[in-house]
């Protein structure tokens, strides 16, 4: 065996840098091991946020889809009533009796005649009146034809003609308004 002596080194060199190596093998372990822990944190901590996320994604996409519905119900609603208020022209109440009898004698006025409402009134929700008209008789026909036209539902029980003169004819009809929505 060798003897040490005074100036020789303690420890032998290979063994310094087995040392050595052995150090910088160990603290890249500790390194690694560090990004393992660093990466398993951080994945759980993601995870953790994507089902919030998701969760909040899903919330989300409901209430749009709840917006979308209730928008849908309001423009329904809209043409719905637009809709009300055009079939609502085709009836009438006692406020706009007036202006259907205005209606119609504006009508024979417009082709020449000569219109009178002589009898007017309301039995079981139907508006009951009688109009005569004084003229020539094919212009009588036209306008018999142009009320049957209005945008009401209603019904011409008779119609007399009578010649009154050589080319004068008058006529007298019973008009029966259905889409009466008036007193009953």
């Amino acid at each position: 065996m060798q003897m040490l002596n005074k100036n020789s080194p303690a420890v032998p060199p290979y063994a310094q840098a087995h040392k050595k190596h052995v150090l910088i093998v160990v603290c890249i372990c500790a390194i690694i091991a560090g990004l393992l822990s660093t990466y398993v944190y951080v994945t759980e901590v993601l995870d953790e946020n994507a089902e919030s996320l998701a969760l909040l994604v899903q919330e989300r996409d409901k209430e749009q889809a709840h917006v979308a519905y209730l928008n849908a119900q309001k423009e329904a609603l809209r043409s719905t009533e637009a809709e009300r208020r055009h079939l609502d022209t085709y009836f009438m109440d006692e406020k706009s009796v007036a202006y259907f009898l205005g209606q119609v004698e504006t009508v024979g006025r417009g082709i020449g005649l000569r219109v009178d409402t002589v009898s007017l009134g309301v039995s079981n929700g139907i508006l009951n009146t009688e109009i005569s008209a004084a003229g020539a008789f094919p212009f009588l026909q036209q306008f018999v034809a142009l009320v049957e036209k209005m945008p009401y539902k209603l019904r011409i029980d008779h119609a007399d003609f009578t010649r009154a003169g050589d080319s004068t004819w008058s006529v007298r009809f019973a008009l029966k308004v259905i889409s009466f929505s008036g007193i009953r």
